[in-house]
């Protein structure tokens, strides 16, 4: 551009009169608009961010999110999106003050128990929003509530599969009752499809018929006692 910019005023100097008037005039203008090109070429950067789950008790969930581009222009906002078990219905967005630093703390206490939640961090600048990876977290089970794992699926046929699970820790009250849930939504409950295992501590085992051709299907087991319902990782 400096080199355009020499061999334009040198242009210029060379001429005389009022066609060099005019001359000057053009090129006033074509200086004009190679500045003009230059800006809308100079386009902001897309900002590169980060979120992490640091820290995960009864009483919370504290979140870091930190922006790792530099020199990104303005920033309209910061702050975090959280989405409990995929479902983009439940989408809840908390909007921290500006401070102009790289890293920004949330404490979210809002949580429910037994759930698995997603993360992300946001930043709206002048090209828009942009948002981190999600990162993942589950909660933690309703104190005295059993503790129940996935195990395994075996003998997947068209129609058939065969799971297994355990129950870990009955809780403060015996397992009353204990099976899978079966649905074609991610996180199925005890108010969809259900298979029923039996009840009590230790390893278990059920069958699942019925099972449609090319359709995905997410299990959790469940366990239940006199204080609540927890469920296995989603599988």
């Amino acid at each position: 551009m400096k080199h355009l910019l020499s061999e334009i005023n040198a242009k210029v100097l060379s001429v005389k009169g009022t066609n060099g008037n005019v001359l000057m005039l053009f090129l006033i203008l074509l200086i004009s608009s190679c500045e003009t090109f230059k800006e809308i070429w100079t386009l902001p950067k897309k900002p590169e961010l980060a979120v992490e789950v640091i820290g995960l008790t009864e009483a919370g969930v504290e979140i870091r999110g930190e922006i790792i581009t530099k020199n990104i222009g303005p920033i309209d906002s910061v702050g975090f999106v959280i989405i409990k078990e995929q479902n983009v219905e439940s989408e809840e967005r908390f909007f921290l003050s500006k401070s102009g630093d790289s890293q920004y703390l949330f404490f979210f206490d809002g949580y429910d128990y037994d759930s698995y939640y997603e993360v992300s961090f946001f930043l709206y600048n002048e090209i828009g929003e942009t948002r981190s990876i999600p990162a993942a977290f589950i909660t933690p089970s309703i104190p005295g509530s059993p503790t129940v794992v996935f195990d395994e699926l075996s003998n997947l046929s068209v129609d058939y599969v065969d799971l297994k699970a355990t129950v870990t820790e009955e809780g403060d009250f015996p397992v009353t009752s204990r099976g899978f849930c079966i649905s074609k939504s991610p996180f199925p409950t005890i108010q969809q499809t259900t298979v029923a295992a039996g009840s009590g501590e230790g390893s278990f085992t059920a069958g699942f018929s019925g099972l449609e051709i090319e359709t995905t299907y997410h299990i959790r087991a469940f366990a239940s006692n006199q204080i609540a319902t927890t469920y296995s990782q989603n599988i």
